[in-house]
């Protein structure tokens, strides 16, 4: 349906144009009707989605404009009822304002994931975390869709716009759905951190999972520190204490500091090498492909690990560089004279 949409209005700027004033007809602040990717699918997927939403008003008046509109080819007339006619379906609105909901919490996850300062000490929470929220949402609308179905029995309409009313069987068709679409959503996230263990190993460092008791917290998360250092080549036994020591007085960090910090520099997701070939395409560029591979090196190290260019000290290396004798580019031109050259009139003859 989205692609449908995307391939009617991208296409021809007419479309476009229409539907554009019927959006400032209706006061719509009109979202561009995207496309989903392959690639990157959890941010096209709810932008496409969004704005499909927000501009579902405009859409069902242009598509009716077309649709009656006998200057329009029959088979162009034809589409835009079928579309408008799934666009004023009560099971395509519950389902699209159910799918919404999900790839909202999924887009918080994933840019959470893509953060600098996201480490595994915690990421496993965030996880668990969603995991939960699709389980609610199972016995539970969300925002999106509880806002719709709320709408929808008090008027019989979204957005001014008149919906078809559902039978009990599609009503009870949507709920199964429903249920069934967010428990497969909890058992993907599951699989896919399934085998995360240094997730699960680095999730005891953490001292809100930790217990109440100081008996029982005394040798909590001793077998996953145990693997932890062993992983990471520290000496087992040292750890072992520093981490009790660490259990009994958070305050008292000791090695484990160490422990912590170095677990913090294991990355979680791709999001950083993404970010370093995206750094690379900038430097390299084809006017400057004959640069060094120590001088790209270099200047990758600057741009993924420095500060911002805001706060680099400029004035010191200027300074620097004109008390080497150098000119700065503003400066006048030195150096011997050399006198222009005047051309007589028989000279010219022969230009």
């Amino acid at each position: 349906m989205i692609d449908s949409l995307y391939a009617f209005y991208s296409r021809s700027p007419k479309n476009q144009r229409e539907l554009e004033h019927h959006a400032k007809d209706l006061s719509v602040e009109l979202l561009k009707v995207g496309r989903v990717f392959d690639v990157r699918w959890v941010f096209s997927s709810f932008r496409a989605i969004r704005a499909l939403w927000r501009d579902h008003p405009a859409l069902c008046k242009h598509l009716k404009a077309t649709a009656d509109d006998t200057a329009r080819s029959g088979a162009e007339r034809s589409k835009c009822k079928g579309l408008l006619s799934k666009l004023t379906n009560w099971c395509f609105l519950a389902e699209l304002a159910m799918i919404k909901d999900a790839l909202r919490s999924l887009q918080e996850l994933s840019l959470y994931l893509q953060r600098e300062h996201a480490s595994a000490v915690d990421a496993l929470f965030r996880v668990e975390s969603m995991v939960k929220t699709f389980l609610a949402l199972k016995e539970q609308s969300g925002q999106t869709l509880r806002k719709f179905l709320d709408g929808f029995s008090e008027t019989a309409m979204f957005k001014g716009t008149s919906i078809l009313e559902p039978t009990e069987s599609q009503k009870c068709d949507f709920s199964s759905l429903c249920k069934r679409f967010y428990q497969s959503l909890s058992d993907n996230v599951n699989s896919r951190f399934c085998d995360a263990s240094l997730l699960s190993l680095a999730k005891v460092l953490c001292p809100s999972v930790w217990s109440d008791d100081e008996i029982h917290r005394m040798l909590y998360g001793d077998k996953e520190l145990a693997s932890l250092a062993k992983t990471l080549g520290l000496n087992v036994a040292a750890a072992l204490a520093d981490y009790r020591e660490y259990k009994m007085n958070v305050k008292r960090v000791g090695k484990t500091k160490s422990l912590i910090s170095m677990v913090e520099l294991f990355p979680i997701a791709s999001a950083e090498c993404e970010r370093g070939f995206s750094a690379m395409n900038l430097q390299h560029t084809p006017t400057r492909n004959s640069l060094q591979i120590q001088t790209v090196s270099a200047l990758l190290m600057i741009k993924i690990n420095g500060p911002p260019l805001a706060y680099w000290p400029v004035t010191k290396f200027v300074m620097t560089w004109l008390q080497k004798g150098r000119h700065a580019a503003t400066d006048k031109k030195t150096g011997k004279y050399t006198s222009s050259v005047v051309v007589n009139h028989s000279s010219r003859l022969f230009m």
